[in-house]
């Protein structure tokens, strides 16, 4: 009889941490690599995982705030900077110009560590940094 109840507990327990296994496989904020043979990979996919970023919506109606909202009345869209090159403060733009599986590195600039940015750096920066940077081209440090 206990080695039947032995049995029915290894069993039980057995069961149990494979299904928490398979679990924790599902949820997407892995950190970075990503899988490159993902059918759609968006720039928010890759900034969920940064610290310091709000992100509310879905789709194309992301909004993307950096440590907060600095307005109450104006946009507080961060401004996306890829290789250098300032690309707004539409994410839209930056999700179709950035090729997620390109992305080097992304730092998220504070707006008092965006101040080499001047007023369009006040609400925060991400800097995308990608694999094929020109070697002449440098981010800004």
């Amino acid at each position: 009889m206990i080695f039947r109840f032995s049995l029915f507990c290894l069993t039980l327990f057995l069961a149990c941490q494979v299904t928490r296994d398979t679990t924790d496989g599902d949820v997407k904020s892995s950190p970075m690599p990503m899988d490159v043979n993902a059918a759609k990979l968006e720039l928010v996919d890759l900034l969920r995982t940064k610290p310091g970023l709000e992100i509310r919506g879905i789709g194309e109606r992301v909004e993307i705030t950096i440590r907060g909202a600095k307005s109450f009345q104006g946009k507080n869209a961060p401004l996306y900077v890829l290789d250098g090159v300032v690309l707004g403060r539409d994410y839209k733009t930056a999700n179709i110009t950035v090729d997620v599986r390109q992305v080097e590195s992304v730092r998220i600039l504070s707006p008092t560590m965006a101040a080499i940015y001047g007023s369009r750096g006040q609400n925060g920066v991400i800097e995308i940094t990608s694999k094929s940077t020109p070697a002449g081209v440098r981010m800004r440090n």
